[in-house]
């Protein structure tokens, strides 16, 4: 919650000389918007009362100047909203999002505690900087809506004291039945959007087990059962509606008692002889007006309700580490050495512990074993696409960071959906071949190869063996014969880790 309004007053605090000015466009617009009860208030005294209808052409045409005029003066303040909600703080908020996708710790990616599922990047992205940015819009827009409220009850209070001071009791008694309706109201709708999804589970179910269904004759039973949830949900809907329609009636209620209190006050005013008919209009029509500011403050609270969850997804998802750009150009190294190296999954299970391995520059090694050992998870540790529980990577003689390995290495995945980015996804040995293609073009002094071979006709296979051709090292984990790569490059180095003995 903390952190959900200090990125929103952050954003408020970055823009305040935008929200200055369209405060003051506001407060131009609340005086233009008593166009229409200064109308009706001028030609009531000065036209109807007063039988001067010739007066009336020089009156519609001043009443039509200020229409324009607002209308201009609203154009202007929309512009300037959209302008700094989606040419600034939205575009920016989303250049947060899409730099942090891309250069997120990899860390996020394969331990299961941390891993992000696609849908939510997809609704952070989209759909939670959309609800951020309707919470910061309508921020900006309650210091204009309070500006308003101000405006009318100052335009009240100047023509009549007491319709001023109603109207200031009415606010207090708004919020009380506000607050009064708001948790049977919340309860209320939690219950239906509870029976809903479970009554969409049901049919969901029911979609699905129809064949079983018939088969154990069980129609009746099923029907009886989806009845009794259709029924719950008709009723939880019936009991909203009518707790909705008596907060709505009660609201209606106090709005018709308080114009009848004003009105009395006007009627004896008008009586008196200090209050004019036309002024009476105007009171009225502007303490009618006084109600959009409430109506628009309560609408604003249920909807930083509703929005809270989608905030707190974005606001959680921008304090993810991000990873620094890598350097650009090749680095070389004489030697790297993994010290002890220990990586277990989620399941606790074990795949590498306390392995060990020296890699020098040029060095062409062959890596084998049977499923589980290990392969892949050593390569994911080389590259810096995960982080070893325990050990260190030592790159001449000095440790380095999971991040800086990418400045070293290349890895070709085994898993080729991967690549999908690049347009060349699927399982055919051509498809592989022309991922392969990314990391030829890529220069690194260390490329590692996952099964890279896997898949690839015997005639091409060399396409694939060439990188041991390569200044490069290499390291290929294969679960072919290694006899036509070592009768090819005797030189290659075999690393077998279900024994974890490395053969010359």
């Amino acid at each position: 919650m903390e952190k959900n309004r200090k990125l929103l007053f952050g954003q408020l605090q970055e823009n305040v000389g935008y929200i200055v000015m369209m405060m003051g466009l506001s407060a131009v617009t609340s005086v233009l918007g008593l166009t229409i009860p200064w109308f009706m208030k001028s030609f009531t005294d000065n036209v109807v009362v007063a039988q001067s209808f010739e007066r009336m052409p020089q009156i519609c045409l001043i009443f039509g100047v200020l229409i324009i005029m607002r209308y201009v003066v609203d154009i202007a303040y929309e512009k300037l909203l959209a302008y700094v909600t989606y040419g600034g703080i939205v575009l920016k908020l989303r250049k947060q999002v899409e730099h942090a996708l891309i250069y997120l710790d990899s860390k996020y990616l394969y331990k299961n505690c941390g891993m992000i599922p696609e849908k939510d990047v997809e609704s952070i992205l989209l759909g939670d900087v959309d609800a951020f940015k309707n919470i910061l819009s309508q921020t900006m827009k309650f210091f204009t809506e309070l500006l308003r409220l101000t405006v009318y009850i100052g335009v009240l209070f100047y023509f009549s004291v007491p319709a001023g001071a109603i109207v200031c009791i009415r606010i207090p008694v708004y919020y009380l039945l506000t607050y009064l309706f708001d948790k049977p109201l919340d309860a209320k709708n939690e219950e239906k959007r509870a029976l809903m999804s479970s009554l969409v589970q049901t049919v969901k179910k029911i979609f699905v087990s129809l064949p079983a269904i018939k088969t154990l004759q069980a129609e009746a039973r099923v029907e009886a059962d989806l009845e009794e949830k259709v029924k719950k949900y008709c009723a939880s809907q019936k009991i909203l509606s009518i707790v909705s329609a008596n907060y709505q009636e009660i609201n209606t209620a106090v709005n018709t008692v308080v114009n009848l209190v004003i009105l009395i006050f006007c009627g004896k005013a008008i009586l008196s002889g200090s209050m004019t008919i036309g002024t009476m209009m105007l009171i009225s029509n502007v303490q009618s007006r006084t109600t959009m500011p409430l109506f628009f403050f309560n609408n604003y609270y249920l909807q930083y309700k509703s929005c809270f969850p989608g905030i707190s997804r974005l606001v959680k998802f921008l304090d993810i580490d991000i990873e620094e750009a890598v350097m650009d150009g090749k680095a070389s190294f004489e030697k790297i050495e993994l010290k002890d190296i220990c990586y277990s999954y989620d399941d606790c299970r074990t795949v590498l512990d306390n392995f060990s391995l020296e890699i020098k520059a040029g060095e062409k090694i062959v890596l084998i074993g049977d499923n589980m050992t290990g392969k892949s998870t050593l390569l994911k540790i080389l590259a810096g696409l995960i982080r070893a529980d325990s050990g260190s990577i030592v790159v001449d003689g000095r440790p380095v960071s999971a991040m800086e390995l990418r400045n070293y290495v290349t890895l070709f995945l085994q898993d080729q959906e991967s690549y999908s980015y690049f347009g060349n996804r699927g399982s055919g040995g051509e498809v592989q071949l022309e991922n392969l293609s990314l990391v030829k073009n890529i220069n690194t002094s260390l490329i590692l190869l996952d099964e890279a071979d896997s898949g690839i006709n015997e005639k091409r296979l060399d396409q694939v063996y060439r990188f041991f051709a390569d200044d490069a090292a290499v390291i290929l984990v294969t679960h072919r014969s290694v006899g036509q790569i070592l009768t090819e490059y005797p030189n290659s180095r075999v690393v077998d880790m279900a024994s974890k003995v490395k053969k010359a």
